[in-house]
């Protein structure tokens, strides 16, 4: 998802993202790095899935269940302006918590779906691997 170049940048953002979220999107900083030519983000993104959002899940029509997912954002600079932007996030967890993976693959994968758990520090990562 997203371009290379002025161009096919300001087409994925026009297409598939600005004004293609949910109404209830939210977005809470949990950390933030930042260095000379780069700012890393760590953040947790909740929204209900009331519309198609073509960026992280183009092609599903509205689901209305509740997504919540923690991000990384990486935005690298050239001095002022903005050189590149990288965002990372666990795809399976999004599929899971919207009814796409079914209980029996989640439950084979090494993946939370639901990140409450590894944010409060109720579950140990290590305990993925059985």
């Amino acid at each position: 998802m997203g371009g290379v170049g002025y161009d096919s940048v300001k087409d994925f953002y026009t297409r598939c993202f600005v004004g293609r979220n949910a109404a209830d999107l939210s977005i809470e900083s949990l950390s933030r790095t930042v260095g000379d030519e780069r700012i890393v983000d760590e953040m947790l993104l909740t929204f209900t899935h009331d519309v198609e959002v073509p960026w992280i899940l183009p092609g599903v029509a509205a689901t209305d269940k509740k997504i919540v997912i923690p991000v990384i954002g990486i935005v690298g600079f050239e001095g002022t302006a903005v050189a590149s932007e990288h965002i990372y996030w666990d795809q399976a967890a999004v599929l899971a918590q919207v009814g796409l993976l079914d209980t029996e693959t989640v439950q084979r994968l090494p993946m939370i779906a639901s990140p409450h758990a590894l944010l409060d520090g109720t579950m140990a990562t290590n305990e993925l691997v059985r």
